[in-house]
């Protein structure tokens, strides 16, 4: 198929884009102007009232016309360049039949991204069983990854259980989202804040699987994920700049709520702890008292058990009087840590511990490495302590390790140690499990295999 492009005024180009079913707006050489299917070159002409000055014909089926109408001036030149147009491409097409297919993909970002960019586009649809390798080399071909990551690697299911992504209902929340790299310019759902998609040089990632045919509204999500992608892409240097300002003005003031929401509700889990040992108390205070009344034969014993009870139930009442200060100063104390950037509170179970910028010195050489800022996670009802950082994932003893000692699942191969975290815990010792916590990133043993792969860090000292 072959087209044919002349240059026109805004109005003249309005008018074929309108009455014509193939042509639409483009630019050549500083030309602006409408690439028409050259089937349609004769009802264009009508259309305009105009006749054929010069054409420079088409070399072979990738090239176009190019035409100069009576009474304009010859300022097209020598260069033919083929309309842009869309592609798309599945690279494990096993089970296509349970995703939406290609050409309504294609049509959407026809609509969408192509006016916006002028250039080819490539719409990838990724079925979740396949490995492509991330990012792709940039060859001017502007690519849309669908259900894909930069990394090549799943979000932890755990961190998103929305259902609703851009106001769209998509009737699941078993999702199995990829994680951002951020590396580029990351789209979030207003409402949820959760990651949908991500922008690095001529790529666009999308994080949650909506191709699937399964998914509610996905083709609507994919619509509204573009249209934000090229709004992004049409933001000049300085919007972008004011944008960002604003994101991070917004996110300053929102991080402000969350810190004071997260002190609030630990000083409330700790309230509810110490509570529900007070009732234990209590109810064992009253069960002696029916006791007592009912077996006269074990009065002296159960006497002795009341008086006790008692005595624990006074002692805890004023223990708890007491609590809630002690409660809210050991968040202080975690706050005031100089490594920790901030604390947040998760689920009312999960304590996010924000850190800054963590080291390892390496004990044989004396040289220290950047690992990287991290999110360190304690469930304050007990269970595993996961470590994950936000900087970078490198290849060591495994694949994206968080650091040397700290794997892909933000587990530490340390066992050792962990085992001083359930006693910290559970005696409310958390500020102290929070100084542990922060050294385990960075605690290596030169004999181990683990220590060979140190080097992988960047280095910030030679010692």
């Amino acid at each position: 198929m072959q087209y044919f492009f002349v240059g026109l005024t805004k109005a003249k180009t309005n008018l074929l884009v309108d009455r014509l079913d193939d042509a639409y707006v483009q630019h050549i050489n500083g030309v602006s102007g409408v690439l028409v299917n050259f089937d349609e070159r004769d009802t264009a002409l009508m259309l305009l009232e105009k006749s054929v000055a010069k054409e420079l014909p088409a070399e072979d089926d990738e090239m176009i016309h190019v035409l100069l109408l009576e009474g304009q001036r010859p300022k097209l030149v020598e260069k033919i360049v083929r309309p842009v147009r869309v592609t798309t491409y599945v690279p494990d097409s096993s089970c296509s039949s349970d995703f939406f297919s290609p050409s309504d993909l294609k049509k959407i970002t026809e609509e969408t991204l192509l006016p916006k960019l002028g250039k080819d586009i490539e719409v990838i649809r990724y079925t979740g069983y396949v490995d492509c390798g991330g990012e792709v080399d940039d060859d001017g071909v502007f690519r849309v990854h669908v259900w894909y990551s930069a990394t090549g690697t799943y979000e932890d299911g755990r961190d998103i259980r929305t259902r609703f992504i851009f106001g769209f209902d998509t009737t699941r929340t078993d999702w199995s989202w990829y994680a951002p790299s951020h590396r580029g310019v990351i789209l979030s759902d207003p409402e949820s804040g959760s990651p949908v998609a991500e922008i690095i040089g001529n790529n666009v990632y999308i994080f949650p699987p909506i191709s699937y045919a399964s998914t509610r509204n996905g083709l609507k999500i994919f619509r509204r994920i573009l249209e934000e992608v090229a709004a992004e892409l049409s933001l000049s240097p300085e919007q972008r700049a004011e944008r960002d300002r604003q994101r991070v003005e917004v996110e300053k003031e929102k991080v402000a709520r969350e810190h004071v929401q997260t002190r609030v509700a630990y000083i409330e889990l700790c309230k509810q702890r110490l509570s529900k040992v007070v009732e234990e108390a209590r109810q064992r205070v009253a069960k002696s008292e029916g006791v007592l009344e009912e077996t006269q034969t074990s009065i002296v014993s159960t006497h002795r058990e009341l008086a006790g009870s008692r005595k624990k139930l006074e002692q805890l009442r004023q223990i708890k009087e007491a609590e809630d200060q002690r409660f809210a100063q050991e968040f202080d104390r975690i706050c005031a840590i100089p490594q920790v950037e901030d604390v947040l509170m998760r689920n009312g179970r999960i304590m996010q511990i924000m850190t800054s910028v963590l080291t390892c010195t390496d004990p044989s050489t004396g040289k220290i490495y950047e690992l990287g800022k991290f999110r360190i996670e304690i469930p304050v009802n007990g269970g595993n302590i996961h470590w994950f950082n936000l900087t970078r994932q490198i290849d060591g003893l495994e694949v994206g390790m968080h650091s040397p000692v700290v794997d892909a699942n933000g587990c530490t191969i340390l066992i050792n140690a962990i085992q001083a975290f359930p006693e910290l815990i559970a005696n409310y010792e958390i500020a102290t499990a929070v100084q542990l916590a922060l050294q385990v990133p960075g605690s290596i043993d030169p004999g181990e295999e683990h220590a060979k792969h140190l080097d992988k860090w960047p280095l910030v000292s030679a010692a």
